[in-house]
């Protein structure tokens, strides 16, 4: 459980902004740290010597190796054009100066600044 929540919280952390190359470093130094504790041959210094390696060798991958991006970052999408669609609906039977009126006035609201800024 300690080496999922930590391979998870690198991850976290990694992956936006080093993408692939970056998750697989975290695993890298995950492992390093899972072997650590697993070992039975391991104790007192020569455990946490190896815990603070597998630390390091994370840390130093992510840095060394360049990034290959595999997942975007941020908050709008690539393609994003700034446009946006209404739908507006009239009752059943509005003539289409009724309707003509209606658009027009979605689109002065939609122009408008919001209230709040």
């Amino acid at each position: 459980m300690i080496t999922i929540a930590a391979g998870a919280f690198i991850s976290a952390f990694v992956l936006p902004a080093k993408g692939l190359t970056g998750l697989a470093a975290a695993i890298v130094g995950v492992i390093i740290v899972a072997y650590a504790f697993s070992s039975a041959r391991l104790k007192g210094i020569a455990r946490v010597a190896v815990v603070f390696a597998g630390i390091v060798v994370a840390f130093v991958l992510v840095k060394a190796v360049p990034a290959v991006r595999t997942v975007g970052v941020g908050f709008f999408p690539e393609d994003d054009r700034a446009e946006m669609t209404i739908a507006l609906e009239t009752p059943p039977g509005s003539n289409l100066e009724y309707t003509r009126l209606k658009a027009e006035e979605a689109a002065r609201v939609a122009r408008s600044p919001c209230p709040d800024r």
